[in-house]
């Protein structure tokens, strides 16, 4: 009897315990990484577990996506960045560059990308449940990225990206994120493992 007493409260010792490491993990990780929506249309993954979307945008250059099939419009679609940060008061951020990262496995049949057409784009960052409403979305740029040189990236976007001061939330704030198709890799899997915003 005295066991099965001591049973509950060591158990819930240990479920509380677990608990506090895994939330401070996300946290750690959502410091790092937001969850932005990001959308593989190919749905790549159902050919190959080991591709998954949101590794473009995990920051380890050991990670990655490969693309398997082909989609109608785009191949992948990622929110990435806000365009202001909260420390007393919201300030602007800086981004002059659009980083990507292709990668590559010959003896796989992984290649880089033939032909990769990027679209910057900017989407409000309202809160839907609240406005009731779709946040507005704006295309800000179109880029065909060659890798013909290198598999490092790195394309110049101050001009493009015009971040306006603001004082309440969300007026004039935005989510940066990228669309993307490639073309022309026909016979290989093609694999890009990180897209990032720089200041």
């Amino acid at each position: 009897m005295r066991v099965a007493s001591l049973t509950i409260p060591i158990a819930l010792f240990f479920i509380n315990l677990y608990v506090i490491i895994y939330s401070e993990t996300k946290i750690t990780e959502y410091d790092i990484n937001p969850p932005f929506f990001a959308t593989d249309f190919t749905e790549s993954y159902k050919l190959n577990p080991q591709s998954k979307i949101q590794f473009i945008a995990d920051g380890k250059t050991n990670t990655h996506w490969i693309k398997e099939r082909d989609a109608k419009n785009s191949d992948f679609e990622i929110e990435l960045r806000l365009t202001h940060f909260f420390e007393n008061g919201y300030h602007r951020k800086n981004y002059k560059y659009l980083k990507i990262l292709a990668c590559e496995d010959v003896k796989k049949k992984i290649t880089k990308p033939e032909n990769l057409r990027i679209t910057i784009f900017k989407k409000e960052a309202i809160n839907v449940d609240k406005e009731l409403r779709l946040p507005k979305e704006k295309s800000l740029k179109e880029i065909d990225v060659d890798f013909s040189d290198s598999l490092d990236q790195k394309i110049p976007i101050a001009k493009d990206i015009s971040i306006q001061e603001t004082n309440h939330f969300p007026e004039n704030i935005f989510i940066l994120g990228v669309r993307g198709k490639i073309t022309g890799n026909s016979k290989t899997s093609s694999c890009i493992s990180e897209i990032s915003f720089e200041e």
